[in-house]
C-alpha cells in the first residue's frame, strides 16, 4: 500500500522534477565511460604487476651477478687444501717481503728495488696463470706452475734476505777493522 502512495505521489509532482530533456544517448555515453572505467582499473593492475615482475627480474639479477663474484679464484677455486696452501704461500711471502723493505738503506736500496722488480714479474706471471686456471678448470699442470711460482718467490726472496744479511756482515767488520 505504501508503494501505491509513493507512486502516486510521485506520478502527480513528476512534471515539476522534468525541467530539463537528457540528450539523446546519454544513457550509452555513461555505460560506454563506466566500462572504460573498468578497462583503465585493468590496465593499472598489469602495470603493476608488471612493474613487480620487472623488480623482480632486477633483484634476481643482482643476486646472480654478487655470487658470480664470490666465486673463488686461483688455486681456491680448484680445492680448499690448495687454498690454504695457497694462503700460506702468500702469507710467507708478504713477510719476506716486510723483511725486506726493513733492510733498505742507501746501500741496499737498488739491491732491494731490483728484487722487487723480480717478485712484480713473477706476480704477473702468477696472474696469468690464474686466468687460465678459470679457463681450464682443474688443469693440474696450470696447479703445479702456479705453486712452483709461489715457491720462486719464496726462494728468490730468502737468497735475496742472505745476500743483504752478507752485505751487513761485510759491512760491519769493514767498518769494525777502521
Amino acid at each position: 500500500m505504501k508503494k501505491d502512495k509513493t507512486d502516486t505521489l510521485f506520478n502527480i509532482i513528476k512534471s515539476d522534477f522534468d525541467m530539463l530533456e537528457v540528450p539523446s544517448g546519454h544513457q550509452q555515453r555513461f555505460l560506454d565511460k563506466l566500462q572504460n572505467n573498468k578497462v583503465r582499473k585493468s590496465a593499472s593492475w598489469k602495470t603493476v604487476l608488471r612493474i613487480a615482475a620487472l623488480f623482480v627480474v632486477i633483484i634476481t639479477s643482482v643476486f646472480f651477478v654478487s655470487q658470480m663474484k664470490v666465486r673463488k679464484t686461483g688455486l681456491a677455486a680448484v680445492s680448499p687444501k690448495l687454498a690454504q696452501t695457497e694462503s700460506f704461500f702468500i702469507t710467507t711471502i708478504n713477510k719476506e717481503l716486510k723483511s725486506l723493505k726493513e733492510q733498505e738503506n742507501q746501500e741496499t736500496k737498488k739491491i732491494i728495488e731490483d728484487a722487487l722488480l723480480q717478485i712484480k714479474q713473477l706476480e704477473s706471471d702468477y696472474a696469468k696463470l690464474k686466468k687460465d686456471l678459470a679457463r681450464n678448470n682443474n688443469n693440474k699442470r696450470i696447479v703445479f706452475a702456479m705453486i712452483t711460482n709461489l715457491q720462486n718467490r719464496i726462494n728468490f726472496l730468502e737468497e735475496v734476505l742472505e745476500k743483504l744479511s752478507e752485505i751487513k756482515k761485510i759491512n760491519k767488520n769493514t767498518y769494525e777493522t777502521l
